[in-house]
Formats: structure tokens, C-alpha cells, sequence
């Protein structure tokens, strides 16, 4: 279901992205061949009466794609080609792709802060802030501690402290501070599921301690209008957040050949679509958000196969005052494209054991079988 659901998220973000390309191609007058859902080999397609455009299903699920008459840098003669309109033209078609990915990402974060996105509770947050589905969770468990020596794990929800139910981690302080070498029953939330773990209370420097680090989390919203202001200013911050995480990866790279630990590719995605599925629609909602503005960022890059590696050489064909040849420009669009599936695949196959992916698989068949 996790796939399921990753694959009907992402081709349904990467359609709308193609979307843009096809509807500003079809305004600018450049003919669209084919509008296709997923990628070849080709199921079925079906041509309306009196369209240019051929609508097509492909066995690929994973996204789809917009093929422009002249887009290879043929039919340069015809009007309706798309090398043959302006250099301004041809760039606001490349660029509308990622635009749509954006204003999908505003849209959506907006509706998060009208009805409520997870956030951390603090005394920053504003009147005008509305809490629902407060929550006290575990960040991180200390070595060395009584919570360390028991199967309490970060994310874990804290609902109650032997009889006393927490609503605030002030609650758990004031609770621990009063039990000090006393034995203690936790109440934790793991995947909608409800159990008790034992554990101790212990004495750090003359203070209480069981050795867990906690957040106060909820789902918070904002009147509409200010809830508009609010998710623009969000994406603006996710966007410069994935150019910094981005521009880490690229000298991480460079520098030391390595990967960050928090950097997941396509199989990674799709477990994390099913576990931040689990915690509810606002949380699944922010997640597409962040995944449309990841898509726009990586693809706005000069990056050759991407769109704005083909904004460069639209950049270098103005500078020059004509095209590259098409064979050196497909040629090294080709060597990138390749260069992403290579990294794609490292990322993979470090995902298959960071994520259990492996074993999940095994399961599933051995309960089919």
C-alpha cells in the first residue's frame, strides 16, 4: 500500500508538472504531440476529434510526460515547432513545469495552515494560532539511561506515567521529580497502537531522570487569511532548506564521496509515504508539499537532462547568439541522465536495508504464499 500510494502521489505531482509545460506550450502556439501517463511502452492512447494531441497510458506508472512537435530541434520551419519560436518563448515553457510544482506546494501548505499542520508547541506560537491533537513525543533516548535499557524509541507518543496522564512535558517532570528510584509503568502510542513499558526513575546530578528527550507537538491552524501569507512564507523556507540540503549533497559528493544518512531516493520515499500516511491526512499533506517543492528545486538546477540544465543552454544559445549544435546538447544531457540514475541507484540500494525494504517484500509474498 506504501507503493501504491507513492506512486499515485508522485505521478499524480509530476503529471501536473508536465500539465504546465503542456498547457503554456499549447498557449505560446507550439503543437503537443503526445500527453502521456507514465511511460512507454504504450497501453492505449486516444486522439479527441479535430486535436493535435494524442492522450496516451503507458505501462510505466511513474509520472508521465509532454512531446512538442520540433522539441528535438526538428521542424525548425514550421510556426507551431517549438525550436522555431523565440528564446523568451521557449523559456517560459521549460520554466512552467516547476512553476505549477511551486504554486502546487503554496497551495497546499496553505490549506495545511487553514486546517492544521504538525507543529512544534511553544510559547512563540501567536493568538491567533488554533491546537488540536496535542501530543508529548520522544525525540531521542540517552545512552546509559533507564529508557535506554527498554524498546522506547524516538517517536514514540507518551500519553501516560503510571496513572497520571501527560498532556504537557511538564507533566512527566513534575511527576519523575516526586518518584525519584521509584519503578514506573509508560503508557506510549507506537502506530495507532497503545502499550506499557517498565522502566526507572534515576537521579542525574540531584535531578530526576529517565533519559528520554521530548517535544510538544500538535496539529496547528490559522484564520484563512493569515493562513495565505503563512504558506507562502513556508514554501519560500522549504525552498531555501532543499537548496541547502541539496547543496550539502553535492559537496559531501565532491568532497568525500558519501551520502548523508538523511538523503532517501525513490524506494526510501515510498516507506516514508506509508509511515507519514499512518499519522494522518495533515502530516501526508505537508509531505506532498515538501515533495512537489524538491521536485521544482531539483529540476529549476542547472542540471544537465533537467529542465533547467535545458534553461542553461537556452541561456548560452542568448549569450552566443546561437544554439549549440543538438548533437553536442542531447549528448550531454545524455551523460547526466545517466549520472542521475547512477546516484538514484546508489541511494536504492542503501534504502533496501535503512529501510527494511527487503524483508517487507519477503513478508508480503510469504503471506500471499
Amino acid at each position: 500500500m506504501s507503493v501504491l500510494l507513492f506512486i499515485f502521489i508522485l505521478s499524480g505531482i509530476v503529471c501536473l508538472h508536465e500539465l504546465g509545460h503542456f498547457i503554456s506550450a499549447r498557449r505560446l502556439g507550439v503543437r503537443a504531440e503526445e500527453f502521456g501517463f507514465g511511460f512507454p511502452p504504450r497501453i492505449w492512447g486516444w486522439r479527441p476529434k479535430n486535436s493535435e494531441t494524442v492522450y496516451t497510458i503507458n505501462w510505466i506508472p511513474f509520472g508521465g510526460f509532454v512531446r512538442l512537435k520540433g522539441e528535438g530541434g526538428d521542424a525548425a520551419e514550421d510556426e507551431d515547432s517549438f525550436v522555431h519560436k523565440s528564446i523568451g518563448r521557449r523559456a517560459i515553457i521549460i520554466a512552467a513545469g516547476v512553476s505549477v510544482n511551486f504554486v502546487l506546494a503554496a497551495i497546499l501548505l496553505v490549506i495545511g495552515f487553514w486546517t492544521g499542520l504538525p507543529s512544534v508547541l511553544n510559547d512563540t506560537l501567536p493568538e491567533t494560532a488554533r491546537i488540536a491533537d496535542a501530543r508529548v513525543q520522544i525525540v531521542n533516548i540517552e545512552e546509559n539511561s533507564p529508557a535506554a535499557e527498554t524498546t522506547l524509541e524516538a517517536g514514540d507518543t507518551l500519553r501516560m506515567i503510571d496513572d497520571v496522564e501527560i498532556v504537557r512535558a511538564t507533566d512527566l517532570r513534575a511527576y519523575t521529580a516526586a518518584h525519584i528510584g521509584d519503578e514506573v509503568t509508560l503508557s506510549i502510542e507506537r502506530d495507532n497502537e497503545i502499550f506499557a513499558i517498565q522502566t526507572s526513575i534515576a537521579e542525574v546530578n540531584g535531578q530526576a531522570q529517565i533519559g528520554i528527550g521530548l517535544l510538544e507537538s500538535g496539529l496547528v491552524s490559522y484564520p484563512f487569511f493569515e493562513a495565505i501569507w503563512r504558506g507562502v512564507a513556508a514554501t519560500a523556507d522549504f525552498t531555501w532548506q532543499i537548496l541547502v540540503s541539496f547543496g550539502r549533497l553535492v559537496r559531501d559528493l565532491v568532497v568525500s564521496q558519501t551520502i548523508s544518512s538523511d538523503v532517501a531516493g525513490p524506494i526510501g520515499i515510498a516507506a516514508m509515504t506509508g509511515q507519514i500516511a499512518e499519522l494522518g491526512p495533515q502530516y501526508l499533506l505537508q509531505f506532498v508539499a515538501i515533495l512537489s517543492l524538491s521536485l521544482a528545486v531539483i529540476n529549476v538546477l542547472p542540471i544537465p537532462a533537467l529542465d533547467g540544465g535545458r534553461l542553461f543552454f537556452l541561456f548560452l544559445e542568448k549569450i552566443r547568439g546561437r544554439a549549440i549544435s543538438q548533437k553536442a546538447e542531447g549528448w550531454i544531457h545524455g551523460v547526466g541522465f545517466y549520472a542521475l540514475i547512477l546516484l538514484i541507484l546508489v541511494i536504492s540500494v542503501r534504502d533496501f536495508s535503512r529501510f527494511g525494504i527487503g524483508e517487507a517484500i519477503a513478508t508480503f509474498f510469504g503471506r500471499i504464499f
